[in-house]
């Protein structure tokens, strides 16, 4: 796909993102935030129970056919678990300290309560990268019109099961941030994903937390 597409449909999803899913420092998922598919095992389990169905009906196999009925009463079981468990995740962001750009900074999220569960809790693991680039703020030096590259590495955090425990216990999850120029930047987009709990579907999230950072310029010895 050429650059110049490529970069016109990202700046469409982030608008449209932008309507959809408005910056704030504190998230609660609902239905406008969550995307929800098969993920690659899924689509080769769906594959399978159709391959069972087609035996079945052919041969006239009654334990076939009854096979390929459970494998996608599995599937549909697991569509609406997958989504009610990743409901419950609501997340709020602290402010990211400064920090200079030959050095790593971070991005804090509290995974607290959600305002329509407060007893339930997220269970299972999240994968969280950044969606898109920080945006440079006027402030902002050395800096070209393209968007600073951030890292675009995967980072896994398993969720506590606090369902049990005292519901005012919070979790932190310490997000990497990379910046390799100085300035004053409004931090992106993260996507935030769980397939809780067979791996069958993946949920997602694309989520702006309207944070910025300061990032100082590399010290020089001497």
């Amino acid at each position: 796909m050429p650059a110049s597409l490529s970069n016109y449909l990202r700046r469409r999803l982030l608008k449209w993102l932008d309507r959809r899913v408005p910056a704030s420092h504190e998230h609660h998922l609902n239905v406008n935030s969550i995307f929800i598919l098969p993920s690659g095992f899924g689509w080769s389990f769906i594959t399978l129970s159709l391959c069972l169905f087609l035996l079945g009906t052919n041969y006239q196999n009654n334990l076939m056919l009854l096979l390929s009925y459970l494998c996608l009463s599995i599937m549909l079981l697991t569509l609406f678990y997958t989504h009610q468990n990743f409901a419950r995740l609501a997340l709020k962001a602290a402010p990211p300290r400064s920090f200079h750009c030959n050095l790593q900074g971070e991005l804090q999220l509290q995974v607290i309560p959600h305002a329509a569960a407060p007893t339930k809790t997220c269970n299972g693991v999240l994968a969280i990268k950044w969606l898109n680039t920080v945006r440079p703020m006027e402030t902002a030096v050395h800096v070209s019109n393209e968007d600073t590259l951030v890292d675009q590495q995967t980072y896994s955090f398993s969720l506590n099961d606090n369902e049990a425990a005292d519901t005012k216990q919070t979790q932190t999850l310490s997000v990497p941030l990379q910046i390799p120029v100085r300035g004053q930047f409004a931090l992106g987009r993260l996507t935030i994903a769980c397939d809780f709990p067979l791996g069958l579907y993946k949920c997602w999230t694309h989520l702006d937390f309207d944070q910025q950072v300061t990032v100082y310029a590399k010290p020089q010895e001497g």
